[in-house]
């Protein structure tokens, strides 16, 4: 897979305005949705669906995901088929809202498999999403900052928390 292909799991109401906004700026997606509906919209735009948070992180080096509660996040990234189990994925970006207690347990077993986890919560709604105007709260090291800027800038505008 090309540099220009991003993983997404979590299409959905939010997740599913931010996949349409990497497919507008080029971006080839590989994505994951427990509803089919859902995901059959990007297949249709030429996305690659796959069959698991795993599979996802097997085929991309960036795996963002956009999902509805903390445990959720938590149970895609850790649990059996997750991303923790992907063989190629390196950082793994969460746009949800799960706050520290959950980012750092989730942070410190993927550290164990050599991903850097990076906390992106959103600010701006459905419409910022949309247009690409969210505030992104990015908290992650300069260094990994500069690898996904351009992947993050698609949605917004990017607030390096640290």
């Amino acid at each position: 897979m090309a540099e220009d292909t991003v993983g997404f799991i979590g299409v959905g109401r939010m997740g599913g305005r931010l996949a349409q906004r990497l497919i507008k700026a080029g971006y080839d997606l590989v994505i994951f949705d427990t509803n089919q509906d859902a995901a059959q919209t990007f297949v249709q735009q030429g996305a690659q669906l796959l069959s698991s948070p795993a599979a996802v992180a097997s085929t991309c080096e960036i795996v963002i995901t956009c999902l509805p509660t903390p445990s959720v996040v938590e149970s895609v990234a850790l649990g059996p088929n997750g991303i923790v189990e992907g063989k190629r994925v390196k950082v793994f970006i969460d746009m949800s809202t799960t706050g520290a207690t959950y980012a750092k347990r989730i942070a410190r077993k993927l550290a164990e498999k050599n991903i850097t986890a990076v906390d992106a919560p959103v600010s701006g709604g459905l419409a910022g999403a949309e247009r690409g105007t969210l505030a992104v709260m990015v908290s992650c090291s300069d260094e990994v900052l500069s690898r996904i800027r351009p992947v993050l800038e698609v949605f917004g505008k990017i607030f390096l928390i640290g």
